[in-house]
């Protein structure tokens, strides 16, 4: 088995996976709000908001939860 992985051509996703629409939605309000910090907090930050998005995905497909956003802000 090869070691060495390569791609000819742009990878593209077609998932509806809780964690592609929590990347997609993070994606999305990074770019509405600017998101413009020093590269380690940009990260942080980002990183930060995909797991808050990531926790709202989770809980609106178990709709017994209620989500409390105002404790995830």
């Amino acid at each position: 088995m090869s070691k060495n992985v390569s791609i000819d051509s742009p990878v593209e996703i077609k998932d509806n996976s809780k964690e592609r629409v929590a990347f997609d939605l993070a994606m999305r309000i990074a770019f509405v709000e600017e998101l413009s910090f020093d590269k380690k907090k940009y990260r942080k930050e980002l990183l930060k908001l995909y797991g808050q998005c990531l926790k709202i995905t989770i809980n609106k497909s178990n709709k017994s939860k209620k989500t409390d956003f105002e404790k995830m802000i």
